[in-house]
């Protein structure tokens, strides 16, 4: 019986760790996904709106800074450097 909790508790402990989701917060960079998936941005988050929104700020156009407001859901945590 013994034997059988403690996998159990294993089990909760790794699918925990499979299910933790990254939490964007201010300061942190991260990469926003427009409504087409070919729409990604590299942008640093500058503070947290409401409504589930973020406030970000990116490279423009034109090579100036952007700042703007997007949805939580549509920001993913960047992938890692190649060259670290």
């Amino acid at each position: 019986m013994a034997g059988r909790l403690v996998n159990y508790f294993k089990g909760v402990q790794a699918m925990n760790r499979a299910m933790a989701k990254w939490t964007p917060t201010p300061g942190l960079l991260a990469t926003y996904v427009g409504k087409t998936k070919a729409s990604k941005r590299n942008v640093r988050i500058l503070a947290e709106g409401i409504g589930g929104r973020m406030y970000v700020e990116a490279i423009g156009r034109n090579g100036t800074n952007v700042k703007f407001t997007v949805k939580r859901e549509n920001l993913v945590q960047p992938q890692p450097d190649l060259f670290a």
